[in-house]
C-alpha cells in the first residue's frame, strides 16, 4: 500500500535527518517546505509567502501519491487544522497514513538552528 509520512515538529528538531532515514528504508520520496521556499524564491528564509509554498507542496504531494509514490512532507506541521485539512484532501487516495513527531528539547533546537545558521 502507498505511503503518507508526515513530519511534525519545530525548527531545528531533526525531521529533515529522520525524512532522509524513512525515504531510503520506506523507497519514498520527501516533499520539503525548505526545498520548495529555495526553489521558488532562492532563500529558506522567506516565510510570507507560506500560501503559495504549500500550495504547491500539496500539489506535488497529491501527484506523486497519485503516481503510486510513497511521499514523506518535510515541514513543521505544527498547526493542527492545516495537518487535518491535508489529511481529508488526502482521503481520496488509498494510503497508509502515518505522522512522526519529532520531540527534540528546546534548548536542543536552539542549538541546532545556530549550528544550521552559521
Amino acid at each position: 500500500m502507498i505511503k503518507f509520512i508526515q513530519m511534525i515538529g519545530i525548527v531545528a528538531s531533526g525531521k529533515s535527518s529522520i525524512a532522509e532515514q524513512l525515504a531510503l528504508k520506506e523507497n519514498a520520496v520527501i516533499h520539503s517546505s525548505d526545498a520548495l521556499r529555495i526553489e521558488l524564491f532562492g532563500d529558506v528564509n522567506i516565510q510570507d509567502k507560506n500560501e503559495e509554498v504549500f500550495r504547491e507542496l500539496h500539489k506535488r504531494i497529491k501527484l506523486d501519491l497519485s503516481n503510486g509514490k510513497n511521499v514523506i512532507m518535510d515541514s513543521t506541521n505544527l498547526n493542527y487544522k492545516k495537518r487535518k485539512a491535508l489529511l481529508e484532501e488526502l482521503k481520496k487516495f488509498n494510503i497508509q497514513k502515518e505522522c512522526y513527531l519529532v520531540a527534540t528539547p528546546y534548548e536542543k533546537c536552539l542549538e541546532q538552528n545556530r549550528k544550521k545558521s552559521a
